[in-house]
């Protein structure tokens, strides 16, 4: 059995006892996530906590740094946060700052080509933020994941294509199916992209409808390509 917090720890408790990390890591808590909410200035004390981390049996690609963005630290200062996070190795957990009392939140990731206004969700100008530098930390953050977790390692820079094999990744991660293979493979199969298809489309209708997920860890690839087109047929045969 395996634990994980989806809060951002207070790491300021490693620092008065750094022996918190080897207990976290004996109790088998997993993907640890420290809070960086305050200043830019606060970095060295970030810097401690990560290495308590590390020092407990963490691996830095592992662990995450939770920020809110959006608030009152201007989006500048929040760049040079990633290139901490960066030369730490570390995964960035990131939260959209919207006060408690809003009640309505339509800022939709897909317009980020005409974007939207304050009319739309909410947008903390008095720190400086815009729409446009939003939605460009929001993308920062992710690419920075990605180089973290796929290419930092291999002494690579980030690729773009990259986010197309973590999006697949991600897919079958949901359905217990493993690491895909390298995008080249996937790229020259036409049974890969049809099953990649497939898997997509039954991922979407079991998230839009709250349906557990499936577990096709055990079955074989011919297997779960029948199984899946069973499920779209009987999902097309319940629209008629």
């Amino acid at each position: 059995m395996r634990f994980e917090c989806q809060s951002g720890l207070d790491g300021r408790l490693l620092e008065k006892d750094p022996e918190l990390a080897k207990l976290l890591k004996r109790a088998r808590f997993q993907h640890v996530r420290i809070a960086w909410d305050n200043s830019l200035s606060d970095f060295r004390s970030i810097k401690r906590q990560l290495d308590h981390l590390g020092a407990g049996g963490y691996n830095r690609q592992d662990v995450f740094v939770f920020m809110i963005y959006n608030h009152d630290i201007p989006y500048e200062k929040m760049l040079k946060k990633i290139e901490h996070c960066a030369k730490w190795g570390v995964q960035i957990a990131d939260c959209r700052y919207r006060p408690l009392d809003a009640l309505k939140d339509d800022y939709n990731p897909g317009k980020h080509k005409t974007g939207q206004t304050e009319d739309d969700y909410y947008i903390h100008t008095k720190g400086g933020w815009s729409d446009q530098k939003i939605r460009d930390f929001r993308k920062r953050v992710r690419q920075h994941n990605i180089w973290i977790r796929y290419a930092k390692d291999k002494g690579l820079a980030y690729d773009h294509r990259m986010e197309k094999w973590s999006a697949i990744h991600t897919t079958l991660k949901y359905f217990h199916m493993g690491r895909p293979p390298q995008l080249e493979v996937i790229e020259k199969s036409p049974t890969w992209k049809q099953r990649i298809q497939m898997l997509n489309m039954v991922r979407s209708y079991y998230r839009k409808n709250n349906l557990s997920s499936l577990d096709f860890s055990a079955k074989r690839l011919g297997d779960i390509d029948a199984a899946l087109q069973k499920i779209l047929r009987t999902i097309e045969a319940a629209k008629k």
